[in-house]
């Protein structure tokens, strides 16, 4: 602004030169004097101003009498003069947010002060385009109106831009000043109104469909509940599934009024339903497999929320009417998918991630979608996290061996699992996966160099993004691979096959990673710990054990089965394949050092021997040389037993207990002669059998490792998990 003409708001004219507006620079001029002499004077007074520039869209200050500011005049003159009405109709854009006219709010009253500073910072934090325009009409337009609040702004007669500036600041302002209660009370909830939401976009919560009033107050106490813990969309599916339970519900004569009417039969009635809607093409598949499920958990949490308690809505409601186990409906599993799942074959990957097949990507969609699908390949994080690393996110840290003794150090990704709640998990990573991410950060921080390292983002987004703080958004990535995949050439599978190219999605990544470390023996703990799994069972879902490579296994080492005496048991496996796979997937009678055939044993999974688990002397036990680790360890563990026992001579013993305490000399002969047997068995086979064989108890093993055995107490610690690969490579395969 002009160094003199710079009193608000009705003496405001822009710099034309030396400081000065127009006039006074040439006032200035034809006295002779300088800058400073010249404002000095007691006869230089401001001018009026010739208010904001007229041409639509331009919010500068104007600088002449036709109305424009400078760079309008320039253009108007560059245009061949126009008909000035023509030419303040052109719409005019924004280039330089830096050059607009100043805001003033003096005059205004205090509270419509204070609501245009809280939208002004709404509109920042989340980033809203043209939102310094549509402010500075919403400051023009309350100052018009003379209205004392924002919301008093009429949503009439104006321009649809205006309107929608309009309605997001009263909307702003509608979840400021809302009541949680009154807001709870009503049919339609907005959860950014009762602070359950922060999210940008608003999420409503619809219990109107819900014809039933106890049924509509039970789901309402409900939503309350789950609404601290559970995410927006995770309650809408929900209340999805208790619409339809009402909709069943309405068929009754009575419409579902009456809860203490309802049983059994209309719990079905409502799972027969939902299957005829399925059937017809009125119900999704995904809602038909959930529905029943989620109605079967709204009920039981009613419960756990005090909703059956007198004076609640269900109060009265018959226990018969509840969704059972056997009425929910699971999906239907291809078990003859090769073992695969929904993770990608390793020729499938290679493929992927050849330099020809990544540079289609990078020249599509750019640098950091490569290095996300890069590092997602490696690392196996959900696309959500991986979009919100920070660029401090790789660190390096020390351990100790437990195999060798010796101190190591490695690289580690550090990541928050929003979905679990755990903030700063540490990921062991390789070198080569280190080295992307410090590429990464190295292209960021060039094309932010004014940002701190411990703000920036490792995968900012392009736009609206000065700082390079915000991540971007994790969809980007499916989307990118989406299109990439559909334009890349034939995927060969791993049987020359053509591999449905549909598969090739983001979250496949994590799946093979899970496979990845299934197949080199992460035991089950570690891997569900690895992948952010509140239950293993979770993270048995993310891998198969491979049928083609485990059925070779078990029949190879089921021609080596020892009985308790060590010698060699016959069993035509030919006719046994399918029920010896079966029993070493599920390990319906695995024990510590072998399988139990025992009847009753066998029943209870393993649980309820009637011998107290005297394997090495009962008949019904069965082992083979892939367990010689496990022998070799109980052989040492009963020696180490027997001599201490021996040692102790401070009378803290009964003679009885020490009898009972003592290893049996038996039982350590017997153990001895198993091992001497399974040692012999693989002596005799050849350097290139010898090679295959221990490939093959490498299958079994990690099979083995990955499923719940059922242990006596005694041998809880005999059998102990190997330590976990930390970077594992994709598995040779083994032929028969």
């Amino acid at each position: 602004m002009c160094a003199v003409c710079c009193v608000a708001p009705d003496h405001v004219r822009p710099v034309a030169g030396s400081g000065l507006c127009g006039a006074h620079d040439a006032l200035r001029k034809r006295a002779g004097l300088p800058f400073d002499q010249f404002v000095a004077l007691d006869n230089v007074v401001p001018f009026l101003t010739f208010g904001v520039c007229g041409r639509r869209g331009c919010e500068r200050v104007a600088a002449g009498r036709r109305g424009l500011c400078k760079a309008c005049e320039k253009q108007w003159k560059q245009c061949g003069r126009p008909d000035l009405d023509v030419f303040y109709a052109d719409r005019y854009i924004v280039e330089k947010l830096a050059k607009v006219a100043p805001i003033y709010l003096d005059g205004l009253g205090e509270q419509l002060r204070l609501e245009l500073l809280f939208v002004a910072q709404r509109f920042c934090e989340q980033l809203r385009k043209g939102s310094r325009e549509g402010w500075r009409g919403l400051v023009r337009d309350a100052r018009a109106a003379g209205v004392g609040s924002l919301l008093e702004l009429d949503r009439g007669e104006v321009s649809c831009q205006v309107l929608l500036v309009r309605r997001l600041a009263q909307y702003e302002l509608e979840v400021l000043y809302a009541d949680p209660e009154t807001e709870f009370a009503g049919d339609v909830w907005d959860l950014r109104k009762v602070g359950l939401a922060v999210e940008r976009h608003t999420c409503i919560l619809d219990f109107s469909p819900i014809a039933q009033d106890w049924l509509r107050e039970a789901a309402k106490g409900w939503a309350r509940s789950r609404a601290l813990t559970s995410q927006g969309n995770s309650l809408k599916g929900a209340l999805l599934a208790v619409q339809l339970l009402s909709e069943s519900l309405a068929l009754r004569e009575d419409g579902g009024a009456d809860r203490s009417a309802l049983a059994r039969v209309d719990v079905r009635a409502f799972v027969e339903r939902i299957g005829r809607l399925h059937r017809a093409g009125r119900l999704p598949e995904t809602s038909y497999y959930r529905s029943a499920g989620k109605v079967r958990q709204f009920l039981r949490d009613c419960k756990d929320y005090g909703l059956y308690e007198p004076g609640a809505p269900l109060n009265g409601l018959s226990g018969e009417f509840a969704v059972w186990l056997q009425d929910v409906r699971r999906p239907p599993k291809d078990e003859d998918d090769g073992g695969e799942g929904r993770a990608l074959p390793q020729v499938v990957i290679d493929q992927l991630l050849s330099d020809t097949y990544l540079d289609r990507l990078r020249d599509r969609h750019g640098d950091d979608v490569n290095m996300m699908l890069r590092i997602l390949a490696d690392t196996g994080r959900r696309p959500g996290e991986l979009a919100a690393l920070m660029a401090t996110c790789l660190d390096r840290t020390e351990f100790v061996d437990e195999q060798t003794g010796e101190l190591q150090s490695s690289w580690v990704l550090i990541h928050d699992m929003p979905k679990v709640a755990v903030k700063h998990y540490r990921l062991f990573i390789a070198e080569s996966t280190a080295q992307l991410i410090i590429e990464q950060r190295e292209r960021v921080v060039a094309r932010y160099p004014a940002t701190p390292l411990s703000q920036l983002r490792l995968f900012p987004r392009d736009r609206r993004n000065a700082h390079g703080t915000s991540p971007v958004y994790s969809g980007r990535l499916s989307c990118a691979v989406r299109e990439w995949r559909d334009g890349l050439p034939k995927l060969i599978g791993a049987g020359g096959e053509e591999f449905p190219r549909e598969r090739v999605i983001p979250y496949a990544f994590r799946h093979s990673f899970a496979q990845r470390h299934a197949d080199n023996g992460t035991p089950l703990d570690v891997l569900a710990s690895m992948m952010g799994h509140r239950t293993t069972d979770t993270t048995r879902g993310y891998y198969r054990v491979n049928k083609s490579r485990m059925r070779n296994a078990v029949a190879r080492v089921s021609e080596m089965q020892l009985n308790h005496a060590g010698n060699r048991v016959s069993t035509s496996f030919a006719g046994l394949v399918d029920a010896e796979y079966d029993r070493y997937r599920v390990g319906q009678i695995a024990v510590a050092f072998g399988t139990c055939h025992e009847p009753s044993n066998v029943k209870s999974s393993g649980q309820s021997c009637p011998y107290r688990y005297r394997c090495f002397g009962c008949t019904h036990f069965r082992t083979d040389p892939s367990y010689l680790p496990q022998l070799r360890e109980h052989l040492q563990r009963l020696l180490a037993d027997h001599e201490r026992l021996n040692a102790v001579t401070d009378g803290m013993l009964e003679d009885w207990a020490r009898r009972d305490a003592l290893p049996p000399p038996e039982e350590v002969v017997a153990v001895r002669r198993l091992i001497r047997n399974a040692e012999a068995i693989l002596g005799g086979l050849t350097a290139d059998e010898r090679s295959t064989v221990d490939e093959l108890f490498g299958v079994i093993r990690r099979a083995r490792a990955n499923i719940d055995t059922a242990l006596p107490i005694h041998f809880s610690a005999a059998v102990a998990q190997p330590a976990p690969t930390l970077y594992p490579q994709p598995a040779a395969r083994v032929s028969a």
